[in-house]
């Protein structure tokens, strides 16, 4: 939905803050869904690897510091969950990069910060009462002694100001 999202607002060099190889399955798959849909659109998928063992908001900060020092050209990212988004967020607008006019930006998680960061942050947001159906489904499996099948939570996109072309 993210790099959907992106490329429809016309964005073309979308990097992706993130990991294949965090002990988080879901920020795997994010990118994994993300890099599918760039190669759908024809483009490039593009990984900035967030850093271990930090803070999110300090593993966005230091991504995104990581893409404009190596000199990368970008003009969205997509960050795996909401907290690296507003990290990121942060050093653009240290850097003098704006957003939504710079660079767009779209996040992950639908937290509550995001609707109130300058400017507010698109995010994907999971479907929060059906998650927690699915987990007490889940629980009550195992108590039972019964096989769980594991199900994908639904999720929308929550568009806000970050991700929009004027």
């Amino acid at each position: 939905l993210a790099a959907r999202h992106l490329v429809e607002q016309g964005y073309r060099r979308i990097v992706c803050l993130g990991s294949e190889t965090s002990p988080q399955r879901q920020f795997q798959e994010r990118y994994e869904g993300y890099a599918e849909e760039m190669r759908a659109a024809g483009l490039e998928p593009v990984l900035q690897p967030i850093e271990k063992g930090l803070p999110r908001e300090e593993q966005g900060r230091r991504a995104v510091r990581a893409l404009v020092e190596a000199g990368a050209e970008f003009d969205a990212l997509f960050a795996v969950c909401d907290p690296i988004a507003l990290g990121a967020l942060d050093e653009l607008h240290a850097r003098g990069l704006a957003v939504p006019g710079k660079v767009g930006l779209v996040g992950f998680d639908g937290i509550r910060a995001g609707a109130y960061s300058a400017p507010p942050l698109t995010s994907v947001e999971p479907d929060f009462r059906a998650a927690g159906e699915m987990m007490v489904a889940k629980l009550l499996a195992e108590i039972a002694g019964e096989d769980h099948q594991d199900r994908r939570v639904p999720v929308r996109l929550l568009v806000r100001e970050s991700s929009l072309r004027g």
